[in-house]
């Protein structure tokens, strides 16, 4: 194997995570807060500039919070969901 197809390899494999973290947010939380964390709609916060930290995301997701219903994800989904707005939303 070349060295940039093992270069290519590892890049995309580095990338992959990222990617699955992401299609949960996007399949659960995106159409209201947005697919970076902006949201277009006046009485949904901004996922972007939040000051939760991981623990109070998660009991948003369980509880619910405001008009936000409570949203069914199992305890891998929380987590992915919870990396992917700590990790490459929050600012």
């Amino acid at each position: 194997m070349s060295k940039l197809m093992l270069y290519i390899l590892v890049v995309v494999l580095m990338l992959l995570p990222a990617a699955a973290l992401a299609n949960t947010y996007e399949e659960k939380c995106a159409i209201c807060h947005g697919v970076s964390g902006i949201s277009k709609l006046p009485t949904v916060p901004g996922l972007s500039v939040t000051k939760l930290t991981a623990d109070q995301i998660v009991s948003i997701i369980e509880n619910g919070r405001g008009k936000m219903p409570k949203i069914n994800l199992d305890d891998v989904q929380k987590k992915e969901v919870v990396e992917y707005i700590i990790n490459s939303i929050k600012k």
